[in-house]
């Protein structure tokens, strides 16, 4: 989902609703990268904004 956003050029507004939705479930901005790899079924918001954003 993340690169059909970015090639279709709605990049920015997947960044901005992903935020969004991080606000909204107060999630962790910085966990850390143990806590990711057993728990996270996707890569954090920061990885994912900063994927779309190269």
């Amino acid at each position: 989902a993340d690169d059909f956003a970015k090639k279709h050029g709605y990049g920015e507004h997947l960044i901005n609703s992903l935020k969004k939705l991080s606000v909204n479930n107060l999630s962790n901005l910085t966990p850390h990268k143990l806590y990711v790899f057993f728990h996270y079924s996707h890569p954090t918001l920061l990885q994912r904004s900063k994927a779309i954003e190269k």
